[in-house]
């Protein structure tokens, strides 16, 4: 909400609450990174069919496969943010 609220005349800080999460600053530097530019209609965006075997990849997967979904395991972001 940091990147869009004020324009609804909500408080950008209102994630703040969450703060202490151990996910708390992963979710801000993904929407730092990724989510932010979003927002942009002058973004260079693909269409939605440029994904949708990426989709089907991911549900085609076996639930909760411990290969992919580890309890408790924290792990850094995979991808380096647009610049």
């Amino acid at each position: 909400m940091v990147y869009y609220v004020n324009y609804v005349g909500a408080n950008p800080n209102t994630r703040d609450v969450d703060q202490d999460h151990p996910y708390f600053q992963d979710c801000a530097t993904f929407c730092e990174s990724w989510e932010q530019g979003s927002f942009d209609p002058e973004y260079d965006s693909k269409p939605l069919e440029f994904f949708a075997n990426m989709v089907r990849e991911v549900f085609d997967r076996e639930p909760y496969n411990t290969d992919v979904v580890r309890p408790g395991a924290r792990e850094p972001l995979q991808n380096t943010p647009p610049t």
